[in-house]
């Protein structure tokens, strides 16, 4: 049966989600398959739908992430600002249109959010700030992450970015240093931020799902026409965080050649060289047959 706000609304309460809570979303919601006449309805319609089932008392907080450049092929039209689009898709961007929306300053992993601790937790997060603090700051209020046609092998829990930033392994992603973006700061000057900790690839984030269902982390169950899953951030942090320390290539993901993963010394030892070598490689061979 085609999924209804009602139905939709009584399928996140038999996953765990209570009026009050603080919760960060990641959906694809074609997956669900709540649709309505038009993109714009669908879209107000789980903004308003995601709030309602927080209710008054409870904050929705959704990535509003935005381009960057890379860093020896400047692009002046790239200039965050507060009301510049989303590359997080099309609930991002429907939160941004909406006027009782908050968002954090950040250059490039700015989030949205609309509730009654928004603007305390995006607060402070901007250009001096980490790329993942605002995790933390739902992590600290108890908060959960709910998933939506997310479970696959592209998304990760929550927790394994934040956890990777606290151990400092965002700093050590091959790519850090090598992204820029603009920025207006306060004053309306545009500034250059630079991108010096990421998580990277999130292929290998599936790999944490094992650690939650032991752990009694996660609650999992159908969500309109998909499978949906509502983790407890801090316990998340907490596995992931646990698991890399002991062993650093934990949570990387199945493709041998990715660099985001593969490509540091301290998850491929002597290989890495060889690594680079072969991405060398096949950058100018690709580059060779579109000449030809």
């Amino acid at each position: 049966m085609k999924p209804t706000v009602d139905s939709v609304l009584s399928d996140l309460v038999a996953l765990g989600v209570r009026q009050g809570d603080v919760i960060f979303v990641t959906a694809d919601l074609i997956q669900v398959g709540l649709f309505f006449k038009n993109r714009k309805e669908t879209e107000r319609a789980w903004v308003s739908l995601l709030n309602q089932a927080v209710g008054d008392e409870g904050t929705i907080i959704v990535a509003a992430y935005t381009p960057t450049f890379f860093r020896f092929k400047k692009n002046a039209r790239i200039v965050f600002s507060p009301q510049v689009a989303s590359t997080s898709g099309s609930l991002s961007n429907a939160f941004l249109r909406d006027p009782r929306s908050k968002r954090s300053r950040h250059p490039t992993n700015s989030c949205v959010a609309i509730g009654r601790n928004a603007e305390e937790i995006l607060i402070g997060h901007d250009q001096n700030s980490q790329t993942y603090s605002v995790l933390g700051e739902i992590v600290r209020r108890g908060g959960k992450h709910l998933m939506l046609g997310t479970l696959d092998r592209k998304n990760a829990p929550l927790g394994l970015h934040y956890a990777q930033e606290l151990l400092g392994i965002t700093k050590t992603e091959p790519s850090v240093g090598m992204f820029q973006s603009y920025y207006l700061d306060e004053s309306g000057q545009r500034q250059l931020f630079t991108k010096w900790n990421t998580g990277g690839c999130s292929g290998g984030g599936y790999k944490l799902f094992g650690h939650l269902i032991v752990e009694d982390a996660i609650s999992l169950g159908n969500v309109g026409q998909c499978k949906g899953a509502l983790i407890d951030a801090k316990k998340s942090t907490e596995i992931a965080c646990t698991a890399l320390s002991t062993n650093k290539s934990a949570f990387i993901c199945d493709d041998t050649s990715c660099l985001s993963c593969r490509g540091r010394w301290t998850v491929s030892g002597i290989n890495t060289p060889y690594l680079y070598f072969k991405y060398v490689l096949w950058r100018l061979f690709r580059y060779l047959s579109l000449l030809n």
